[in-house]
């Protein structure tokens, strides 16, 4: 392999990273305006993988009864935000913010790089508060995410014995 071609696909592979950091922050920031704009206070996903697959288990919400009473189409309709463009977060007509919710966590969780699904997997929750504490007029709280994940190993002991 020539060292040009080495090096076009190097900086290929850094345009592609560039690429999806930059969706992966503009996802953050409408979703987080998302759940601020409809009062939620809370998220919590759960997680569990094992094999060489790995799903979300659970959604739950504080701060309004249900988000699936809207869609999230209807939900970025009426949002005047500025806070970016959506990038690929599962949204398609008659979505709901849940739907939305669960596309996200994978997002999220293949953001860690830990490898949540092989082998013995992992498992854990995703804890999302889009306005963590109390605030002052004009202050913003920064959102807080956070992922508590267990991945799973298998250890082995090995004693060899002779005679």
């Amino acid at each position: 392999m020539s060292q040009d071609l080495l090096n076009e696909m190097l900086e290929h592979q850094s345009n592609v990273r560039a690429l999806e950091t930059q969706a992966r922050e503009s996802n953050r920031s409408v979703m987080l305006a998302l759940l601020k704009r409809l009062g939620i206070t809370r998220v919590v996903i759960t997680f569990d993988g094992s094999g060489d697959s790995g799903q979300v288990e659970e959604i739950t919400w504080e701060g309004i009864s249900d988000p699936n009473e809207h869609t999230f189409e209807e939900v970025l309709k009426v949002m005047k935000y500025g806070h970016g463009t959506l990038h690929d977060v599962g949204f398609s007509p008659g979505s709901t913010v849940k739907d939305a919710l669960n596309h996200w966590a994978y997002e999220l969780l293949d953001g860690t790089q830990y490898d949540w699904v092989n082998n013995e997997g992992g498992c854990g929750t995703i804890t999302i508060t889009p306005s963590p504490v109390p605030v002052g007029e004009g202050e913003d709280p920064t959102p807080e995410i956070a992922i508590d994940m267990n991945v799973r190993i298998i250890t082995c002991e090995n004693h060899y014995l002779e005679g």
